[in-house]
């Protein structure tokens, strides 16, 4: 009995694994570039409209089926225009050629100095045993059509330019690049100040007479000059030596080095104080170095300066030192220099006619409150010098008083002592006055009283 059962179980297995072979099949799939036979790596593949995987680095990838039933194949990869096909399942080997996408390639070509484009360049276009030409528009560009991963060599030639090489990379979209060329007539003209060697902006660069143009920021120009012939070169800024030179610019001149020196403007130094009144015989300070003291009008000529920025004081005693950053860009400028008046310590005490201090006092300096006189009678505030104060003192009971003031340059803290007096109490007066009067009316009414009440004496001449 067992025998016979172990006999059908071998069938049975035998069987099985022969319909297995029979329907399960693995297909090896090979992707190439139908341009080249190139493999493709890292396509993806789709199964039935399903992501199964990717090829390796050798364009391979293997599909195992489970029935013989076709099925749909489709395959993506950057670059190539999508392969789609229906598959029989009984395939056990597929090699699938991908054609390359249509692109367009837009490339625009300008001038490295004037940015303009250029138009009627021949630009050749190479890649794989295939070359295209064609010529530039009026802006400069021009359009191919190429195709996706592809790598281009680009041939830019036009007149009066050095013929230029290079490279591109198409990927899965279309491309524009933009090439710059540099003229073969180009010339360079690199000013510097001597001191330093720092770049001279907005230098005038003059060839035969004609303006070329002015050096930028960095102190170059860039100009368009026929090469083998001789020119008068000026090169002219405020505040320099001009640069005149007479030279052949042959093929093999790239540019010219110019240095520049500086030369004497001079300027002026006005110095002022805050009424704007001249001050004489101020110190004036250049870079920190005493330099000369201005005159009765308050002038002082800065004679051997040339153009550029200094540090500028000016010194007086009985005003504040001031300091200034000038900038001298030409003959005879000049600078106004406002030296305030110095602020000096002031102490006002306030007292009556007897001397005896007062509290309380409000103190006002052209008419700004400084505060009130403490127990000793006293402020403490401070001064300008040189400037003529109104200075008021008021408190209740007391007239008012004010005193004209300027405070001079001392090296002792100025004081000011105010007196001020008592107001006449006129209420208190006008009652004394009444009494007084009061007091008369009284009295005579009492002397008329007296009259009428005395008899009348006959006198002997009455008889």
């Amino acid at each position: 009995m067992y025998k016979h059962l172990f006999r059908f179980l071998s069938v049975l297995l035998f069987v099985i694994i022969i319909c297995g072979t029979v329907q399960a099949t693995n297909l090896e799939l090979t992707v190439l570039d139908s341009l080249d036979n190139i493999t493709i790596s890292h396509a993806t593949v789709f199964l039935n409209d399903v992501n199964i995987g990717m090829t390796d680095n050798f364009g391979q990838f293997y599909i195992s089926q489970v029935s013989s039933n076709d099925f749909k194949l489709r395959l993506s990869a950057s670059g190539y225009n999508d392969w789609q096909n229906t598959v029989g399942g009984n395939v056990t080997n597929l090699t699938v050629n991908m054609d390359r996408k249509s692109l367009t390639l837009k490339l625009s070509i300008y001038d490295s100095d004037t940015l303009s484009p250029i138009p009627n360049a021949d630009i050749t276009l190479t890649a794989e045993n295939l070359t295209q030409t064609k010529q530039t528009d009026n802006t400069g560009s021009v359009t191919f059509g190429v195709t996706g991963v592809t790598i281009y060599t680009i041939n830019i030639n036009s007149q009066n330019y050095p013929l230029r090489t290079e490279t591109i990379e198409i990927g899965s979209a279309n491309r524009e690049a933009q090439y710059w060329l540099l003229s073969s007539n180009r010339f360079s003209f690199v000013v510097k100040d001597q001191d330093g060697m720092t770049p001279i902006q907005d230098a005038e660069v003059r060839l035969d007479t004609v303006l070329a143009g002015k050096t930028d920021s960095r102190g170059i120009l860039n100009t368009q000059v026929g090469r083998g012939k001789t020119y008068s070169i000026d090169i002219r800024k405020d505040g320099y030596q001009p640069y005149i030179e007479t030279r052949a610019i042959t093929d093999t001149d790239a540019l010219l080095n110019v240095v520049m020196s500086k030369v004497p403007v001079g300027a002026f130094v006005y110095a002022v104080d805050e009424s704007q009144a001249p001050v004489s015989g101020a110190e004036v300070y250049l870079d920190g170095t005493l330099v000369g003291t201005t005159d009765k009008y308050g002038h002082y000529t800065l004679s051997n300066v040339v153009s550029g920025s200094y540090s500028v004081e000016v010194r007086k005693t009985g005003l504040v030192n001031t300091q200034e950053s000038i900038n001298v860009t030409k003959q005879g400028d000049e600078f106004t220099v406002v030296l305030p008046f110095e602020t000096v310590g002031l102490t006002v005490y306030v007292q009556d006619k007897e001397q005896k201090f007062l509290p309380n006092v409000t103190i006002l300096f052209n008419n700004e409150n400084r505060g009130l006189t403490d127990s000793h009678g006293q402020i403490s505030t401070n001064a300008k010098l040189n400037t003529l104060y109104n200075i008021t003192a008021i408190k209740d009971g007391y007239l008012t008083v004010s005193v004209q003031k300027e405070f001079k340059q001392d090296n002792m803290t100025p004081t000011l002592s105010i007196t001020i007096e008592k107001n006449l109490d006129w209420g208190f007066i006008g009652l004394i006055i009444v009494g007084a009067l009061v007091i008369i009316l009284l009295f005579g009414l009492i002397r008329m009283g007296r009259s009428k009440r005395r008899p009348h004496i006959i006198r002997k001449d009455e008889i």
